[in-house]
């Protein structure tokens, strides 16, 4: 009787604040729950346990929460506990409280998936991810077909990987450094160590000794030996 009494006055306010479909009136059962007749697989809701569970009918349907104008979609406990909006086009999930989280938990094997529009990387396209604090943009990711996949800071704010500690590494399983890369590294630049370049572009080829009067054979071994590491190491043609 008490989930009848529930259902009742659930019922009563559905139709108070969203009206019934046309040709549609809802019957109260005496297993407690409330059936919406529209088809031969009827929607359900019913309580039990003082839980309530709105259920679609039929395969593959859909629960739909509609709120209008600027209303949202909001899950209670104690005070808000999630409220969903669709503001301008931008989907917003909020917690409510002070310093609640929002988690994502697939199960198994399962994953969080993001999906959009494959786009360069831009203030306006091809964003899948963004993480802002107010007006700033701060942080975005994207892919480009099956060419790459980018990240990018934005509002002319600097990107820091590891800001607290830790190694970082590029290829690999296992990292001992701060930035641990496993094979080659290209720069279109110089590299740099305590703000003064240590290594710069390759340069032109150093022609061996040869010739001359007076030869010095030690010096012309050494010299030879400096130029061959030279073009070992890349630094000359």
């Amino acid at each position: 009787m008490k989930n009848r009494a529930i259902l009742a006055g659930f019922l009563s306010l559905l139709v108070l604040q969203f009206g019934t479909a046309a040709n549609v009136q809802p019957i109260l059962t005496g297993a407690g729950k409330l059936l919406f007749p529209e088809s031969s697989t009827p929607a359900t809701l019913s309580a039990s346990s003082g839980a309530l569970t709105v259920a679609a009918g039929g395969t593959n349907k859909n629960v739909i929460l509609k709120p209008t104008g600027s209303g949202c979609v909001q899950l209670f406990a104690d005070s808000p506990a999630i409220t969903l909006c669709d503001s301008s086009g931008q989907i917003t999930i909020a917690a409510g409280g002070t310093n609640q989280n929002v988690a994502l938990t697939p199960s198994g094997t399962g994953l969080v998936s993001i999906t959009g529009t494959s786009a360069a990387a831009s203030n306006t396209a091809g964003i899948l991810a963004q993480v802002t604090a107010g007006s700033t943009r701060g942080l975005r990711m994207g892919l480009l077909d099956s060419n790459y996949a980018w990240i990018q800071s934005y509002d002319s704010l600097p990107l820091l990987l590891n800001p607290a500690g830790g190694n970082l590494g590029v290829g690999g399983a296992s990292h001992a450094f701060p930035l641990d890369v496993t094979g080659n590294i290209n720069t279109s630049g110089v590299l740099m160590v305590g703000g003064t370049q240590v290594v710069g572009a390759r340069q032109a080829a150093i022609t061996s000794p040869t010739g001359g009067t007076t030869t010095d054979t030690q010096a012309r071994t050494a010299i030879n030996s400096i130029i061959l590491t030279l073009r070992t190491h890349g630094l000359t043609n």
